[in-house]
């Protein structure tokens, strides 16, 4: 019984010296002190854990925001496309319609010098009938000489707002 007693207080002191060097390499005064620094360390690990998620959540908002701006983005340079080509379709219409007119005007004033050599020569004959049929046909020009015109002015001020909301976009 007196071998077990003395075998178990060497072990016991054997553990005393070895817990001493190991405090002593830990540069702790005592096994409390080292559970204090133990659990400080812990707290901070604990701390420096939720601050990387709250930057990792910071990080993919972040993320989000900038995928939803990038699709705004895409949308709005899709619709200022088709704006574009929209505007170059109107376009191109009022330069067929320019040309028309343009060949028109011509055509127009051989028409009107026609008429008057008619009326010249229903003066002549004393026709009032062919005068004013030529009287009509002249009024029918000048109508749609207008129209032409007009139709010209309200599509170039269509392609001048296209144009304006185009440079806005």
């Amino acid at each position: 019984d007196k071998g077990e007693t003395l075998a178990a207080a060497e072990m016991l002191t054997s553990r005393r010296a070895d817990l001493a060097q190991r405090l002593e390499a830990a540069q702790a005064p005592s096994v409390a002190a080292l559970r204090a620094r133990l659990d400080t360390l812990s707290a901070e690990h604990s701390r420096a854990e939720r601050d990387q998620r709250q930057r990792e959540a910071t990080a993919e908002e972040a993320v989000a925001a900038a995928e939803r701006a990038l699709r705004e983005a895409t949308l709005d340079a899709s619709r200022n496309e088709s704006r574009a080509e929209d505007a170059q379709g109107i376009l191109r219409h009022l330069e067929e319609e320019a040309k028309t007119l343009t060949r028109s005007q011509p055509e127009l004033e051989a028409l009107v010098r026609a008429m008057r050599d008619n009326e010249a020569a229903l003066g002549a004959e004393g026709s009032d009938a062919r005068l004013r049929q030529l009287e009509k046909r002249q009024e029918e020009i000048g109508r749609r000489r207008h129209d032409l015109q007009y139709s010209i002015s309200r599509k170039s001020s269509e392609v001048a707002q296209l144009e304006a909301q185009s440079d806005a976009h």
